[in-house]
This record gives structure tokens, sequence and C-alpha cells, in this order.
């Protein structure tokens, strides 16, 4: 079997596997499943993507083969059987593709290049990789751990800090930020790309109940704004029985929100998300952590100005393009009259992140980049 480099020169097809354990399906939308996907997509690889499993088998799946390794024992994070699966097969594979910087990851990766030197080895990194491993209070493990480090060819991180982080650190680095999936993309080509200016609309993903999303925040600062401000806001990812109480208690001083909050649960049809980023105008995040949110980046493919909370992973995107990243509630409501009042700034501002996310947050534009980079190892 043969494909074309970027040179239009004949070559050996060559061979991707992302290993990563715990893959389900809703994670092809995602990073985990999106960069093998184009791996195969645009740079022509035969790709597999291998994950812990209860039997050996394999299946196809999308563009890759799904492999999966039956596991059960496991020593320190790493399970033997995946271990010396990689030995088994490392001398057939071209590029190994991890996930998260850890002391796990990395010793698959030192045992992968003991058995193929020649390889590639790649490590996806998100914000909080930047300390780990190398935070260990044992100097003799922290050493092993930056030991190891080096084994890998490039960390493929989501944040310039990141990217800063691991080049003071004499490790190569990539910066590759969070893209949308090929299935989202092109459904966001069948809604139009025109944003009703009579009433201000906000998304919100995540759901509603989890300490992480802190949507009870959200709700809070949406219930402070004037009762005579038209907007409406779109919940999506589903609700607790808890938060249901908090809601419920909300709209007992103010029923008036009952007509402006909608609650979508969760959403499986990517048409239908498609359909609401596209009504949005503002896409809403109080999270009090996130790494580098996808849900960001799909919201501001569809031009919605992202409002953001200080531990939400969206610094680069806001402070390269246009939203806001709020401190404190007070600022959030602020922030929020604002952007409702003057719909048509916020309408612009949208714009400015969608041209920025196209550019510089594109799985097919970053894979061509990550492939002109190795193939020139």
């Amino acid at each position: 079997m043969f494909n074309m480099n970027f040179q239009g020169q004949a070559q050996m097809t060559k061979k991707w596997v992302t290993l990563f354990e715990r893959y389900e399906e809703f994670h092809l939308q995602k990073d985990v499943g999106q960069i093998p996907y184009n791996a195969h997509k645009v740079l022509g690889y035969e790709v597999e993507l291998w994950r812990k499993g209860k039997i050996d088998k394999i299946d196809k799946v999308s563009n890759f083969n799904l492999v999966d390794i039956k596991a059960n024992i496991k020593f320190f994070n790493i399970y033997f059987s995946i271990l010396l699966y990689i030995i088994k097969h490392a001398k057939e594979i071209d590029v190994l593709s991890l996930f998260h910087f850890r002391k796990y990851t990395l010793i698959y990766a030192f045992f992968f290049k003991l058995f193929n030197r020649k390889s590639i080895v790649l490590i996806k990194c998100d914000s909080s990789d930047k300390i780990k491993p190398f935070n260990d209070t044992n100097l003799l493990k922290k050493a092993i751990n930056i030991f190891l480090a080096k084994k890998v060819d490039y960390a493929l991180v989501e944040h310039k800090f990141v990217y800063d982080f691991f080049v003071r650190n004499n490790i190569k680095a990539i910066y590759m930020p969070n893209g949308i999936s090929s299935d989202l993309k092109a459904a966001f080509s069948e809604f139009s790309t025109k944003k009703d200016t009579k009433l201000a609309t906000l998304i919100f993903i995540g759901r509603c109940g989890d300490p992480r999303k802190n949507a009870e925040l959200a709700i809070k600062a949406l219930s402070e704004l004037p009762e005579n401000l038209g907007w409406r806001a779109f919940f999506v990812g589903g609700e607790t029985d808890e938060f249901k109480l908090y809601y419920s208690g909300i709209l007992k001083s103010k029923p008036y929100l009952a007509a402006k909050i909608f609650f979508k649960g969760y959403i499986t049809d990517i048409r239908v998300i498609a359909e609401l980023y596209g009504h949005s105008h503002i896409f809403l995040m109080t999270s009090l952590q996130e790494g580098y949110p996808i849900s960001l980046v799909e919201a501001c493919w569809k031009g919605c100005m992202p409002i953001l909370s200080p531990k939400s992973g969206g610094d680069d995107l806001v402070g390269n393009s246009a939203g806001f990243i709020f401190m404190d509630e007070t600022q959030l409501v602020s922030i929020l009259y604002s952007s409702i009042s003057n719909i048509q700034n916020t309408i612009n501002a949208g714009i400015i992140c969608k041209n920025y996310v196209m550019q510089n947050n594109d799985w097919e534009k970053n894979l061509k980049n990550l492939a002109d980079i190795i193939n020139h190892e």
C-alpha cells in the first residue's frame, strides 16, 4: 500500500497508533478521537487507537481501527498487558500518540523507544501537565521523571504558557490548541452565519449541578439582571436533582426567568447543537476548573463571544481574539448587562473570535503543521 507525501514522492503507508486506555464513543468528537481521525484523513497514515478492554478484539471505527487490549493487572498505573503489547508491536509503529504528561505515559513512551528508536512519540498535554511530573518533592524521582520526559519527541500543548514551560525545560513542544470535530464542522455549514440582532442569546454547556461547572453562578448572575432586559439562555448538558431544587428556589422569587432560561438536556445530535450555537451570541462558562474546553472552541467557530471564569482555560483564546474573563459575580453581572444591551458590539466580537479559531483551532491545519515538523526529523 502506498500514499503520497507532501512533496509528491511515493512511500510506504506509515502507521500511527494512539493509546488512550479509557476511550469511549463520545471521545471521537474530542482531541482523543480527532487527532487519530485526521492523522488518517489528512496525513494518510494507517491508524489504530488502542484502549483497555475486557477481551482482545479489533473493530473498525470511522477512520481507524479500534483495538481492545485485555488488561487487568496494573502496577503503578501501568497495565502489564498493554506494556507488552507496545513492546510486541513497537517496530511496526511510526508514530505513537499518548495523552497527558503523566508518569505512566512517560514509562510507556520509554519502553516503546527502547524497541523503536526511529519512531516519533507525541504526548498531548492539558494545562495541569505543565507541573507534572516535574513537581515531585523526591529529587531522585524528579530526576527520573525528567529523564523519561526527554524520551518524548514532542509535547503537543493546548496553552501557550504550557508551551513556554516545556521550552524552558528543554522539552520540544508544538503549540496545538483544540479544534472542532469534522462532523460538527460539516453541521455548522448547514446553518446561517448571520446572527439575529433582536434578542441576545446565551449558551451554557455542561451538566448543571456538577460542582466543577458551577452553573449555579451562571443562574445567580442572570437572575441579577433587570427584569425588563431582553435575553434568553440555553443550558445544555442536563441537570442534577440538587440543581433542580436550587433553580426552583430562584424561580419562587423571580418567576419571569422561566420564560428566559431553557434547559435543553444532554444533546447527542450534532445538528441540534450546531443550530443552538448558531442562534447564540454569547458563550457563558462559569467553571471552577477547565483544561482547554472544546465547547469554547465550538461556540467561537459559530461566532459566539465568550464570557469566561478565571479558571476556564480560555486565557489564550480571549487574549488573542475577543471576549471577557470575569473575576467575581459582580463583574460577571456587569459584563452580561453590557454584552446583552450592546448586541451589535457582541456580534462583532464574536466575528473576531470566529476568525481567530478558524485560523488557529483547526485540526486539519494543525495536523499538517505537525507532519511538516516530524517529517524533518
